[in-house]
């Protein structure tokens, strides 16, 4: 439904004053344009006001609140655009960079795109460019801009490079914000089939790029010869890669230029725009029986009686053996060094064996009924490589209690492993078409591919799927797919049979926590292969995406929240006790004490839901 038109009024200064990082605080900001004077009411999305950034709603499309957080990353942006002349543009190559949380992005960027764009810098028509790197996230993010604007057709789309090259030339105002792919930006060069003039009239444009999620692309050469063709362009990006997790010894900051503004995955859990997550570490071998093999290996002993029947040996097994010389995870000392643990002389092959594989199958039926509220809930399984995804599947389909499928990389390479990979995709393909009625081939995979996505996120013909459970899938099996970009407030589950570290853990963890409502209180996470090292990887990557402020970003554990129950039982027996009401009977006489009880019985009913 469309929202009443109500005024949007500039935010009062915050006390703190101050936005992260060294910049002056809001109100002393010298800009050209009055902060009185942001252009929000002209913005082409759907912005009811509010007081927190981005504020989700559960209904069709999604609506976001602007508040006070949105004008601060606005004031950035304007000042820093302001503070260009003409003589400056060269500059604008380097401009900002700019890390928000995944859905949030579409609101915060096109704010921020219109408020650069409406800058005089001399320029003519400006174009707003989402570069993705992937189809389906393409795909994804013209249907979520679309969702914003008042007219569809005011985001377009483009079908290939000529496409792209005509509407960047174009002076139509209906060719502002493009959607397309990294790859067909960079097809743009001097050295093309384009020629200079069309490249000319495109640089004359003022050119805002947003570089949307395109982590293996942005340090290659795509987005090298993009910058090269199109100096003045303007970058904004998502998910920045730091110090810490640096790619080609490069980080985002050295791509991009200086960070501007940050809104980080710990902002938007505090803030309740999206949900923090329950990470469960679920060992499948005991910690003694893998040290002691461990041990054994390096005593070079077969058995630990030869082992301790040896002086050498014997101080090498119990060195082994002793975990506070050799801790379960690898830790980097203080000096620097890096201390192997246990998990780091395991080969992977540990992890390939049946026993392992079925430990974890286990483990996901006997949670399911309880983690997917009786299959409500979607879920992922993340394998470490195609042959353990379809020996998984395998493993799921002996069984035949769950709706299955798997998705991965389809191209045939010539290596001995093409023939059972071929053999393996037309088993899951027919699989899925007996199951639901369907007609899949290789040569439509990404069809295939596109109608698992819409299932699991009930969009396009799938709206109303969970009214039709047979049509639905429980749980989908991945390597590497749809662990980065995919949107489904119906996945509240991860399981992770696979090391992952930095950006892709957060991006695979970030799967799970779109807001659903009090059955959802979380994302939950279970994860089986070196457990101790992912649980550290886990700490690693929420310290450095947080900003080394992780408090509320996880799910307080049972212990605590049946501590809360027990404290607001209380709480709501001595409402009812003061009405003389005895055992529940009937709600309170008076209205005070009845909104009292329903406020403290929604408290009690979250935490209930968080406890189970």
């Amino acid at each position: 439904e469309r929202l009443p038109q109500r005024e949007i009024r500039p935010p009062q200064p915050r006390t703190r004053g101050t936005l992260r990082g060294a910049h002056p605080p809001a109100e002393n900001l010298a800009l050209r344009r009055t902060p009185g004077a942001l252009p929000l009411e002209s913005l082409q999305i759907k912005l009811p006001v509010g007081r927190q950034l981005g504020q989700r709603r559960d209904v069709p499309d999604g609506l976001l609140t602007v508040g006070d957080l949105h004008h601060l990353l606005a004031l950035d942006i304007e000042r820093a655009v302001a503070a260009l002349d003409e003589t400056d543009v060269g500059d604008l190559g380097r401009l900002a960079v700019l890390h928000v949380v995944d859905r949030l992005h579409v609101a915060v960027h096109v704010v921020a795109v219109n408020l650069v764009v409406a800058e005089p810098c001399g320029h003519l028509l400006a174009r707003h460019l989402v570069v993705m790197d992937r189809v389906e996230l393409g795909t994804q993010s013209l249907m979520d801009y679309r969702g914003f604007a008042d007219d569809a057709g005011s985001v377009q789309d483009t079908e290939d490079t000529n496409v792209l090259v005509a509407k960047l030339k174009s002076n139509d105002p209906a060719n502002m914000l493009i959607v397309t792919s990294i790859q067909k930006m960079s097809r743009i060069e001097e050295n093309s089939s384009y020629n200079a003039h069309d490249i000319e009239l495109i640089r004359d444009k003022r050119i805002v790029f947003i570089i949307d999620e395109a982590h293996r692309d942005v340090f290659g050469e795509m987005l090298r010869t993009i910058k090269e063709t199109f100096p003045n362009a303007i970058g904004f990006t998502g998910t920045p890669i730091h110090e810490e997790n640096q790619k080609k010894m490069s980080t985002t900051s050295d791509v991009f230029g200086n960070e501007l503004h940050r809104y980080s995955i710990a902002d938007g859990i505090r803030d309740k725009n999206v949900l923090g997550f329950d990470p469960y570490m679920v060992p499948t071998y005991k910690d003694r029986d893998l040290r002691k093999a461990v041990a054994l290996e390096k005593a070079k002993a077969p058995t630990e009686a030869a082992a301790m029947s040896d002086p050498k040996k014997k101080k090498a097994y119990l060195h082994y053996m002793d975990h506070t010389s050799v801790p379960m995870a690898g830790v980097v000392q203080a000096d620097g060094t890096y201390l192997k643990g246990i998990e780091d002389y395991l080969p992977n092959s540990q992890y390939e064996r049946e026993e392992h594989q079925r430990a974890v199958v286990t483990d996901i039926l006997d949670n399911w009924v309880t983690l997917s509220h009786g299959s409500k809930f979607h879920a992922i399984f993340a394998t470490s490589s195609i042959p353990e995804a379809i020996q998984y599947y395998r493993l799921f389909k002996e069984i035949d209690s769950l709706k299955v499928t798997a998705l991965f990389d389809p191209s045939i390479d010539n290596n001995g492993g093409a023939i059972f990979k071929e053999e393996s995709l037309i088993e899951i393909l027919e699989d899925y078409n007996a199951r639901y009625n369907m007609k899949f081939k290789l040569a439509t995979y990404g069809t295939f591919k596109k109608d698992v996505s819409y299932r699991l996120a009930h969009k396009e013909q799938y709206k109303s799927v969970e009214r039709t459970p047979d049509q639905q899938i429980d749980l989908l099996i991945v390597v590497d797919q749809m662990l980065t970009g995919f949107d489904s407030k119906w996945i509240n589950t991860l399981y992770l049979d696979k090391v992952l570290v930095y950006e892709k853990l957060i991006q695979a963890f970030s799967r799970t926590n779109r807001l659903f409502g009090p059955e959802k209180p979380f994302g939950t996470i279970r994860y089986y292969r070196k457990p101790y090292t992912m649980r550290r990887n886990i700490d690693e990557a929420f310290k450095l995406y947080s900003g080394d402020k992780p408090l509320g970003l996880f799910a307080d554990k049972l212990e605590y929240n049946l501590d809360k129950l027990n404290e607001l039982y209380d709480e709501i027996e001595a409402i009812f006790r003061s009405a003389g009401v005895g055992n529940f009977e009937k709600l309170p006489e008076d209205h005070t004490e009845r909104g009292q009880f329903a406020k403290l019985f929604k408290r009690f009913n979250n935490y209930l839901e968080a406890a189970k």
